[in-house]
């Protein structure tokens, strides 16, 4: 029993960069996916956010027979803001998918640079090889 790799490494590279350019593109697909939804997101979070400082600056309160807006300022109005933010539903599931989707172009991303090194290496390689056995 023999444990020698018999197999041509002249013909690994070939198959590998044969393979390689449909992987990149793969990736690239997947890549523009993530930044679509990351986009998406943003948006509806954005929505969300817009809606509710809507609310919140139209609230009012009546102090003897005067209403008065019930937050006055920039610093409460924000602060009211991030309260109901977190307690919507909606937001929260949004936040979730937003960091996972940034979380898988990362990695995405750093798949796809290892493959892009990896077929440039392999071009390389064999321009060695082709040079050798001329």
């Amino acid at each position: 029993m023999s444990f020698v790799d018999e197999r041509d490494p002249v013909e690994e590279l070939k198959k590998e960069f044969d393979i390689l350019p449909e992987e990149i593109r793969k990736e690239e697909l997947r890549i523009l996916g993530f930044s679509n939804n990351i986009s998406r997101v943003n948006s509806e979070m954005e929505e969300i956010k817009v809606y509710t400082m809507a609310s919140i600056t139209k609230e009012v309160i009546t102090i003897d027979e005067s209403t008065k807006k019930k937050f006055g300022n920039m610093d409460a109005r924000d602060s009211e803001l991030n309260k109901r933010l977190n307690i919507n539903k909606d937001y929260n599931e949004l936040n979730k998918s937003l960091s996972f989707s940034k979380d898988e172009l990362t990695k995405t991303k750093i798949k796809l640079n290892f493959l892009n090194n990896r077929f440039s290496a392999i071009k390389y390689l064999t321009k060695l090889f082709i040079k050798e056995e001329k």
